[in-house]
């Protein structure tokens, strides 16, 4: 077990495949008991020394807990400490034919809207570059007029996502709109 402390509000844990084993957890699988089995541990690593002192003062908010699967059977941790005030809509994904698009997508999107960005991720489907973005308001239509100009709205928010995250090849699973735009602008 890994532990990174990324900033104040996430604190990452990296378990091995050798942890999930040992612990009876398929971290590819959403059967019923492998869920149960998923949460009991998830709850063993709260009650962590680290994660206790990381967030011990912070009473005012959210605690999400994020899971991202690796090709070997170990999977990266996050838990994200969320303000009160903070509240995460669904998410917004754009489809891009060319590499070309989504760079002058990209860099537009953050220039004139990175304000309002929470999240960003980029995979890659086929030869389909997908960007998923969350925003930290629900007044997404100016944000989708500019990236409607060079790529089209996938449907299904949520669920879509799920599926893209899971069966898509990720580029970039942190700060995507960010860090196209710092090498291409």
């Amino acid at each position: 077990m890994e532990w990174n402390c990324i900033s104040s509000d996430n604190v990452k844990v990296y378990i091995t495949p050798r942890e999930f084993t040992f612990a009876g957890i398929d971290p590819q699988s959403d059967a019923p008991n492998n869920i149960k089995k998923l949460k009991r541990y998830l709850i063993y690593l709260l009650s962590h020394p680290k994660i206790i002192s990381a967030f011990e003062s912070r009473t005012d908010g959210k605690l999400l807990i994020e899971i991202y699967p690796d090709q070997v059977g170990g999977a990266e941790i996050h838990f994200i400490f969320k303000g009160e005030y903070t509240r995460i809509y669904h998410p917004l994904i754009f489809g891009f034919d060319n590499s070309q698009d989504l760079i002058e997508a990209s860099v537009k999107l953050f220039s004139l809207y990175g304000h309002r960005l929470f999240k960003s991720e980029l995979y890659q489907c086929g030869r389909l570059w997908v960007l998923i973005i969350q925003l930290f308001d629900e007044s997404p239509s100016p944000v989708v007029l500019l990236l409607s100009e060079y790529g089209f709205s996938i449907k299904g928010a949520d669920q879509t996502a799920a599926l893209i995250k899971e069966h898509c090849k990720p580029i970039l699973r942190q700060c995507a709109a960010d860090t196209i735009s710092f090498y291409f602008s």
